[in-house]
C-alpha cells in the first residue's frame, strides 16, 4: 500500500512558506503484478523499490500509494500526451483515474508551485481535498504510528513539524505493516530556484544498543555488525543517486533511465524506476550488468 505524507510549514529560519513530501520505496509483488517488467527490471524493483514521487515538471510533483501502480502510469502518460497542464488539469486527471480504479488502488497526492502559491491536493476515498495544509495517503497502519510518535514527542513551544522527518523514518523502518519500508525519500520545493527537487542527505544507520550511563554510543557502520552509511544525490529533478558506502554498486532511480530491456516500455512512462550503477576510475556512472 505504501505510505506518502506531505505538508506545508514555515520554518524557523525562513520567512517563505515551504512544502515538503515524505515517501518510501517498497513494493510488494501484487501492486506490480499486471506490469509489463522486464525480468531484470522487477528483480530491481523487488530489492529496492520505487521512488513514490515523481517531479513531473519543476512546479509540480505526483505522489502516489496504492495496490496497482499502473493506474499512476496511465496518469503520467495522459500527461505526457497534453505536453502541458496546469495544476487543475493534473488534479482532475488523477481524480479521473482514482474513480475509475477499484478500491484502494491508487490515491494521488499532487503538490504545486502556481500563481506564486505552494498548494497540497489529495485524492483518496472518492474524493479531492484541495488546498490542505498536510496530508497522506496510503496505509492506515503506518499514518497511525507516524502520529503518534509525532505526537508523543513533541514538546509544548516547538513546532510539529520538526518532528516529521524523524517520525517518518522510523516509521519507514518498521511499523506493522509489510507493504510499507525500504528507502525514505524527501522532495521539497526550493524557493530560491523555484523547483522541487528530491532533498539531498548523508545519513549514519547503525543497529539499535542499550547504553549504561556514562558509557560511550559506538557508531559502528561496518557490514559485519549490520550498520551503514548513505548518501542521497540528486543533480537532477529526474533522478536521485542513492549510495550506500558498505555496498557497491549504487542504486539509480530514475522516471528517465531505463534498463535497455525496458528502454521502449511507454507504460514505463515516469515511474522512478531503480537500476544499479557503478562509478568508473574517471568519476562517470555506469550500468553495471
Amino acid at each position: 500500500m505504501s505510505f506518502v505524507f506531505a505538508e506545508k510549514y514555515k520554518a524557523s529560519w525562513s520567512e517563505t512558506e515551504r512544502l515538503d513530501i515524505h515517501c518510501d520505496t517498497r513494493i510488494v509483488k501484487e501492486s506490480i503484478s499486471g506490469a509489463h517488467f522486464s525480468a531484470k527490471q522487477r528483480s530491481f524493483i523487488e530489492q529496492y523499490g520505487i521512488v513514490k514521487s515523481t517531479i513531473i515538471a519543476p512546479e509540480i510533483c505526483i505522489s502516489f500509494a496504492g495496490n496497482d501502480i499502473l493506474y499512476a502510469t496511465k496518469l503520467f502518460r495522459k500527461l505526457y500526451d497534453r505536453h502541458s497542464f496546469s495544476r487543475q488539469d493534473v488534479v482532475s486527471l488523477a481524480y479521473e483515474i482514482h474513480q475509475s480504479a477499484p478500491k484502494d488502488a491508487i490515491e494521488f497526492i499532487i503538490s504545486s508551485f502556481e500563481d506564486g502559491k505552494l498548494q497540497i491536493d489529495s485524492i483518496k476515498e472518492g474524493g479531492i481535498c484541495e488546498d490542505c495544509p498536510s496530508a497522506w495517503i496510503g496505509s492506515q497502519v503506518a499514518f497511525s504510528a507516524f502520529q503518534e510518535e509525532r505526537l508523543n514527542t513533541y514538546p509544548k513551544g516547538k513546532p510539529i513539524h520538526e518532528y516529521t522527518y524523524g517520525a517518518f523514518s522510523n516509521v519507514v523502518a518498521g511499523c506493522g505493516d509489510s507493504s510499507v519500508g525500504g528507502f525514505h525519500i524527501v522532495v521539497t520545493y526550493h524557493s530560491d530556484n523555484q523547483t522541487f527537487c528530491f532533498q539531498e542527505s548523508k545519513r549514519l544507520c547503525a543497529l539499535d544498543q542499550i547504553v549504561k550511563l556514562g558509557e560511550a554510543v559506538i557508531f559502528d557502520t561496518s557490514r559485519e555488525s549490520g550498520g551503514y552509511s548513505c548518501e542521497i544525490i540528486s543533480p537532477s529533478i529526474e533522478y536521485l543517486l542513492f549510495v550506500i558506502d558498505q555496498m557497491k554498486p549504487a542504486i539509480l532511480f530514475s522516471r528517465q533511465h531505463r534498463c535497455a530491456e525496458d528502454s521502449t516500455n511507454k507504460s514505463l512512462f515516469s515511474l522512478m524506476l531503480p537500476m544499479v550503477i557503478m562509478q568508473n576510475e574517471n568519476g562517470a556512472w555506469n550500468r553495471c550488468y
